[in-house]
Order: structure tokens, then sequence, then C-alpha cells
């Protein structure tokens, strides 16, 4: 019998939108070259990322986009600088005030603004500057406009199903592709965990490596068992999901043929922010997800609960 506990490590917060490049070309025009440099960065990170064993799950948001028609507005005795965004199909109006230098540049809490719909750049007299996107600069500013991530679909880097794939970014927004919206924002949570396999054989405890679970294609093997354990914990509710159904009878015939017979999941932020709010229509939003999927009788179970999606087409 073999147990699994997987635990989050780390993680990394990306807007897919801005990988797709037919989107991306439409706007190149119009936009700053501090802002193609900054693409040209995110997807070499992003490259470099997907080629070392992750789960990744996407998050759909509601559009966010800064109000250029409202400047930001400085106040030099709080020393705070007022940002004014667009949220929604409804394009409801948000401020905020935040102090920059407590986040960007220490000896200048007032930075010139360059000011475009999804992107800010900050520059000062030093020749420095920083260009982020919208969602990359709420997070790390800490700036509350009330959005929760919702999960539309996991996975998992490197996948046995992006061969022939002219990149493994490419890859990933092909998959991505299937959830993007023009009236929403989708993001990729990269999430880096430390999975534990504890093996009995024999009634004796034995090492995970002998069942060949923690050599490279093991771990890129547990890795896609994982992102087929979190479709099943957030995904669960749609019943007519392909999706679900696929991640159910491959982690099913999974346990059922290395003898798994627990998968413990532990998916904690060590900080809390809206954008760590995860949740589905049949999970409460929350930065904390704790879950066990296990395998009785030839049954999956979910917390307990037995669970089977409809497998019928719908």
């Amino acid at each position: 019998m073999v147990s699994c506990h997987s635990e989050l490590t780390g993680s990394d917060i990306l807007w897919c939108d801005l990988l797709k490049d037919e989107r991306f070309s439409q706007e190149i025009r119009k936009l700053s070259q501090y802002v193609v440099d900054y693409r040209a960065n995110l997807k070499n990170h992003l490259d470099q990322k997907l080629s070392e064993p992750h789960l990744f799950l996407l998050c759909s948001r509601e559009k966010v986009r800064f109000n250029i028609f409202k400047r930001p507005r400085y106040n030099f005795l709080t020393k705070k600088t007022t940002f004014h965004f667009l949220v929604g199909k409804e394009q409801r109006k948000v401020s905020a005030a935040v102090k920059l230098g407590d986040h960007f540049f220490e000896n200048t809490p007032h930075p010139k603004v360059l000011l475009e719909p999804k992107f800010v750049t900050l520059l000062t007299s030093k020749n420095e500057d920083v260009t982020l996107s919208v969602h990359d600069f709420l997070f790390g500013t800490g700036i509350d406009i009330h959005v929760e991530s919702k999960v539309v679909a996991s996975g998992s880097s490197p996948s046995p199903y992006w061969e022939g794939a002219q990149s493994m970014v490419s890859a990933l927004i092909n998959e991505a592709s299937k959830h993007m919206s023009s009236d929403t924002d989708l993001l990729v949570y990269l999430g880096e965990f430390d999975c534990n396999v504890l093996a009995i054989k024999d009634d004796h405890e034995v090492e995970p490596e002998s069942l060949g679970m923690q050599n490279d294609d093991g771990s890129k093997t547990l890795a896609l068992m994982l992102a087929r354990a979190y479709s099943i914990y957030f995904l669960g509710e749609g019943e007519n999901n392909a999706a679900l159904r696929s991640a159910y009878g491959n982690l099913l015939r999974y346990m059922r043929n290395r003898k798994l017979v627990r998968i413990a999941v532990t998916h904690l932020y060590e900080f809390d922010s809206e954008y760590l709010h995860l949740g589905s229509e049949g999970r409460e939003y929350s930065p904390n997800h704790e879950f066990v999927i296990t395998l009785e009788d030839g049954v999956m179970h979910i917390d307990g609960e037995p669970f089977q999606p409809n497998l019928t087409s719908p």
C-alpha cells in the first residue's frame, strides 16, 4: 500500500492573456518599449519555470484595468499615490491609495508614472524603472478590489501531453486558450510542491524509490497525478465537465495500479491576499485548502465522501 502527502512550498502568479501572441500583437503598436521588454522577460521566465516539475492552476478573475482617464494623484502629506481602476464587464470604478516607496523605490516616494490600461511603469531620476502588469501591481502592493480567483483547470509541467509543441510556453497557452475570455482575465498559479511518498510492503515500510516513484519520470507522473487530484477537488461540482471525467478515470486507474490508498494535499499560503483566495462553484474561496482523496474497496472518496462524476457525455 502507498500513501502520498503533497504540500505547497512556493507559488508564482502570471497573467496568461499577455502570453498569447495574437492577442498581444494587436496592441503592440500602442505599447511602450517598457511593456514589450516586460513581456519578453515574462515569457523567458515562464519557459524556465515550466521546464521544472510544477503543478499549475488556471484561475479566472474579473477583468481589471488602470483607468487611464484619471491620472494617479500624489499626496505630499501622506506620501501616498492614488490609482484608479476599472473592474469587471461593467467597468466599476475603484480607487486605492498606496505608498509606492514601501514597495518599489525606498528613497523615491513619488516616481514618475507611465500608465497604460494593462501596465504601469515607474521611473526615477536615477534612471531606474520597473514595469508591472495591473495584476502584478495589485498583488505586489496588496490593494484589495474585492475580486477572487476561480479555479477553472489544473495541469502539470513538463506535461506528457505537450510532446511536439513548439515550446512549453506555447503548450501552456494552448491549454489556457480554452478558458480565455474577453470579459475576464486568466491567471496561471505555478506551484512548487514537496511530495512525500510512504510505501508499506509486506507490513514493512520501504523506500519509494523501489516503486519507481522518485525518479524523473516518477516525479512527472506524481505531478500529473496531483493535477488530477486538484481537478477533482475544485471541479467536482461540474458533472458534465470532460476534464473532470478524464481526471477521475486516470487518477482512479493510477491509484489502483500503484496500490495508492491515500492522497493528502496541503495548499496553504504564508500570507493573505485576495489573489490567494482560490475557489470554485463547489469550493469556498480561501487562501487555504486541505483535502484527502482515498481509495476504499475500489471506490474513490474525497474528504470521506464517495465521489464519481457523471461519466456520460453531456
